[in-house]
């Protein structure tokens, strides 16, 4: 509904945790289904993740999985160059527990941060967005700017 009607949520500061602090970016948002755009590699839907602020999520992959995933993408050589990463909903069947969910949340949000330690590029982790329940929808394609000290992703139109 906020979409269409032009009023969106702003205010992220208690929703997003800044995993990785950085300068100010900007770049197109792209990204989605961690699975999904994986298969779209080396194929020629092939997204130019270069200059982008990377949205990912997935639900109800193991942990084994997600690494694997996580790895495939590093090794891919796509996350080397994306001005920005943004962590969404990660959880799984199992996470009805409180502390699964944590240790999934953990996990995923470690191996994003040592996977791009080597350029430094802003994280964060915990965004209301993917298969949850409090999900905010993201204009993928759109030119962002990713402000970290401030925790605001604003949106322009060109």
């Amino acid at each position: 509904y906020h979409c269409l009607t032009g009023k969106w949520y702003n205010r992220l500061e208690e929703k997003v945790d800044v995993l990785r602090d950085g300068p100010v970016v900007k770049g197109r948002l792209l990204g989605g289904n961690l699975c999904s755009l994986l298969t779209m590699i080396g194929t020629p839907v092939e997204p130019q993740l270069s200059g982008a602020i990377l949205f990912l999520e997935e639900v109800n992959e193991p942990l084994y999985c997600l690494d694997r995933l996580f790895t495939q993408l590093h090794l891919s050589g796509k996350l080397d160059s994306v001005a920005g990463i943004i962590l969404g909903d990660f959880s799984g069947k199992e996470d009805s527990v409180f502390h699964e969910e944590l240790r999934r949340k953990e996990f995923v949000w470690n191996r994003v941060c040592e996977l791009t330690a080597h350029c430094g590029v802003p994280v964060w982790g915990g965004f209301p967005g993917g298969h949850c329940q409090k999900n905010i929808t993201l204009p993928v394609g759109a030119q962002a700017t990713m402000d970290s000290s401030r925790r605001s992703l604003s949106f322009s139109e060109s």
